[in-house]
Protein backbone atom coordinates (compact mmCIF):
# COMPACT_ATOMS: atom_id res chain seq x y z
CA UNK A 1 0.00 0.00 0.00
CA UNK A 2 3.07 2.14 0.41
CA UNK A 3 4.14 2.09 -2.76
CA UNK A 4 1.33 3.18 -4.40
CA UNK A 5 0.58 6.02 -2.06
CA UNK A 6 4.63 6.63 -3.15
CA UNK A 7 3.82 6.58 -6.63
CA UNK A 8 0.60 8.70 -6.40
CA UNK A 9 2.82 11.21 -4.78
CA UNK A 10 5.51 11.46 -7.21
CA UNK A 11 2.77 11.35 -9.86
CA UNK A 12 1.28 14.46 -8.47
CA UNK A 13 4.52 16.56 -8.52
CA UNK A 14 4.78 16.22 -12.01
CA UNK A 15 1.44 17.81 -13.18
CA UNK A 16 3.11 19.11 -16.42
CA UNK A 17 3.24 16.25 -18.13
CA UNK A 18 -0.57 15.71 -18.46
CA UNK A 19 -1.13 18.43 -20.09
CA UNK A 20 -2.13 18.89 -24.05
CA UNK A 21 0.95 19.21 -25.88
CA UNK A 22 -0.40 22.35 -27.42
CA UNK A 23 -0.05 23.86 -23.99
CA UNK A 24 3.42 23.32 -23.78
CA UNK A 25 6.42 25.61 -24.81
CA UNK A 26 9.06 24.54 -27.38
CA UNK A 27 11.23 23.42 -24.97
CA UNK A 28 9.16 21.29 -22.99
CA UNK A 29 8.61 19.73 -26.91
CA UNK A 30 11.91 19.38 -27.87
CA UNK A 31 12.40 17.39 -24.51
CA UNK A 32 9.93 14.93 -24.77
CA UNK A 33 10.58 14.72 -28.31
CA UNK A 34 14.67 13.79 -26.89
CA UNK A 35 13.43 11.29 -24.28
CA UNK A 36 11.37 9.55 -26.82
CA UNK A 37 14.57 9.48 -29.01
CA UNK A 38 16.70 8.37 -26.52
CA UNK A 39 13.92 5.55 -25.35
CA UNK A 40 13.57 4.41 -29.39
CA UNK A 41 17.27 4.10 -29.69
CA UNK A 42 18.01 2.51 -26.00
CA UNK A 43 14.97 -0.15 -27.31
CA UNK A 44 16.44 -0.80 -30.53
CA UNK A 45 20.23 -1.33 -29.00
CA UNK A 46 18.50 -3.83 -26.78
CA UNK A 47 16.57 -6.00 -29.11
CA UNK A 48 20.05 -5.86 -31.64
CA UNK A 49 21.84 -7.19 -28.42
CA UNK A 50 18.89 -9.73 -28.14
CA UNK A 51 19.43 -10.77 -31.50
CA UNK A 52 23.24 -10.25 -31.91
CA UNK A 53 24.61 -7.64 -33.18
CA UNK A 54 26.51 -9.14 -36.05
CA UNK A 55 23.28 -10.27 -37.37
CA UNK A 56 21.55 -7.10 -37.57
CA UNK A 57 24.77 -5.96 -38.94
CA UNK A 58 24.57 -8.03 -41.76
CA UNK A 59 20.65 -8.01 -42.41
CA UNK A 60 21.16 -3.84 -42.50
CA UNK A 61 23.91 -4.51 -45.05
CA UNK A 62 22.02 -7.39 -46.97
CA UNK A 63 18.16 -6.37 -46.62
CA UNK A 64 15.56 -8.37 -48.39
CA UNK A 65 14.32 -5.95 -50.88
CA UNK A 66 11.18 -7.55 -52.20
CA UNK A 67 9.42 -6.77 -48.94
CA UNK A 68 9.06 -3.60 -49.07
CA UNK A 69 6.58 -3.57 -51.94
CA UNK A 70 4.78 -6.46 -50.60
CA UNK A 71 4.79 -4.47 -47.14
CA UNK A 72 3.47 -0.95 -48.71
CA UNK A 73 0.66 -2.90 -50.49
CA UNK A 74 -0.32 -4.40 -47.10
CA UNK A 75 -0.86 -0.83 -45.34
CA UNK A 76 -2.57 0.56 -48.37
CA UNK A 77 -5.24 -2.60 -48.27
CA UNK A 78 -5.57 -2.71 -44.01
CA UNK A 79 -5.64 1.58 -44.85
CA UNK A 80 -8.84 1.01 -46.91
CA UNK A 81 -10.20 -1.39 -45.03
CA UNK A 82 -10.40 1.23 -42.02
CA UNK A 83 -11.64 3.63 -44.00
CA UNK A 84 -14.77 1.41 -45.01
CA UNK A 85 -14.66 0.02 -41.48
CA UNK A 86 -15.01 3.46 -39.64
CA UNK A 87 -18.26 4.49 -42.18
CA UNK A 88 -19.74 1.14 -40.99
CA UNK A 89 -18.96 1.22 -37.68
CA UNK A 90 -20.53 5.05 -37.53
CA UNK A 91 -23.81 3.76 -39.00
CA UNK A 92 -24.00 0.84 -36.88
CA UNK A 93 -23.08 2.27 -33.95
CA UNK A 94 -24.66 5.60 -34.50
CA UNK A 95 -22.04 7.76 -34.69
CA UNK A 96 -20.74 10.38 -36.86
CA UNK A 97 -22.33 8.85 -40.17
CA UNK A 98 -22.20 12.37 -41.73
CA UNK A 99 -17.84 12.29 -41.80
CA UNK A 100 -16.90 13.73 -45.38
CA UNK A 101 -14.68 11.81 -46.87
CA UNK A 102 -11.46 14.30 -45.87
CA UNK A 103 -12.58 13.70 -42.57
CA UNK A 104 -12.73 10.30 -42.62
CA UNK A 105 -9.25 9.98 -44.53
CA UNK A 106 -7.90 12.24 -41.09
CA UNK A 107 -9.11 9.77 -38.78
CA UNK A 108 -7.83 6.59 -40.22
CA UNK A 109 -4.16 8.39 -41.14
CA UNK A 110 -4.04 9.89 -37.36
CA UNK A 111 -4.69 5.80 -36.63
CA UNK A 112 -2.15 4.67 -38.89
CA UNK A 113 0.69 7.45 -37.69
CA UNK A 114 1.44 5.67 -34.66
CA UNK A 115 1.79 2.10 -36.12
CA UNK A 116 3.82 3.51 -38.90
CA UNK A 117 6.41 5.58 -36.58
CA UNK A 118 7.00 2.57 -34.68
CA UNK A 119 7.61 0.39 -37.49
CA UNK A 120 3.87 -1.16 -37.67
CA UNK A 121 4.86 -2.57 -41.57
CA UNK A 122 7.75 -4.43 -40.31
CA UNK A 123 7.78 -7.83 -41.02
CA UNK A 124 9.05 -10.14 -37.76
CA UNK A 125 12.13 -12.68 -38.53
Amino acid sequence: MEGLSLWNTLLMRLPRLSRHHLERQAPELLGLVALAAFLYLGAAAGMAYIAGFHAVYHRLLHPTWWWLPASLGAIALSFAGYYFGYQAVGAVESGPVDLTTDERLAVVAAGFGGVLAHGGSAIDR
